[in-house]
């Protein structure tokens, strides 16, 4: 497996978070996408694996395959 695997995050001017993910060709991941109490708004096709926690925080976690993913939490 080779490729650039990334993430980047921006903090919106409302406190949401949105999330950019690149995960390369014949991969998979988990994508923990921070919950912050509210709604999570994921790409359409993505499973949502389960929701979970980590250090105290509410985490929605989604599995992807290869590709570019923005959310918004």
């Amino acid at each position: 497996m080779r490729g650039k695997v990334s993430s980047e995050w921006r903090r919106r001017p409302d406190g949401r978070i949105d999330l950019a993910v690149t995960i390369p060709y014949n991969t998979e991941a988990e994508i923990w996408v921070p919950a912050q109490g509210g709604p999570v708004t994921a790409p359409r096709g993505l499973a949502h694996v389960r929701d979970d926690t980590s250090g105290g925080a509410a985490y929605r976690v989604y599995r992807a395959r290869a590709g570019s993913y923005r959310f918004n939490a």
